[in-house]
C-alpha cells in the first residue's frame, strides 16, 4: 500500500484529470451545438500548413 501522501497525490491528480476531461468534453459539445445551430465561420487558411507548424 502506498504511503498516505502518495495516495493523496494520486487522488488529486485523478481529480484534476477528470476536471480537465470534463472541460474538453463541454467545449466539444458546445462546438457541436454551434455547428448544429449554424454558428460557424468558414476556414480560409491552409490546414496542412497550420498542422505542420504545430507538429514542428
Amino acid at each position: 500500500m502506498p504511503p498516505p501522501s502518495e495516495f493523496v497525490s494520486d487522488v488529486l491528480r485523478e481529480k484534476k484529470e477528470r476536471s480537465e476531461a470534463a472541460k474538453i468534453r463541454d467545449a466539444i459539445l458546445g462546438g457541436y451545438q454551434d455547428a448544429i445551430e449554424g454558428r460557424t465561420v468558414p476556414y480560409r487558411g491552409d490546414l496542412r500548413q497550420l498542422l505542420s507548424k504545430i507538429a514542428d
